[in-house]
């Protein structure tokens, strides 16, 4: 069976801080070459000091479970 949970990563696009609703865990930011930019044990993650450009979210939660978003830092 698949399991589709929803989960909002906003403002999208940002300049800075994203704040995610709906997963909760770990958080990781990865750029487009999939290198680790950052990480946090929080649901609100700063952007502001990486480069413009795309980049992908990753949400760890307690259960194992994995919720990735694109999101664009302008």
């Amino acid at each position: 069976d698949i399991n589709i949970t929803t989960f909002n990563i906003y403002p999208n696009p940002t300049t800075g801080i994203l704040i995610i609703e709906g997963a909760s865990g770990a958080a990781e930011v990865y750029d487009i070459y999939g290198r680790l930019v950052l990480s946090a044990e929080t649901n609100s993650v700063n952007i502001s000091q990486t480069d413009m450009g795309i980049y992908f979210v990753h949400v760890h939660d307690a259960n194992g479970d994995i919720y990735i978003a694109r999101v664009v830092k302008q």
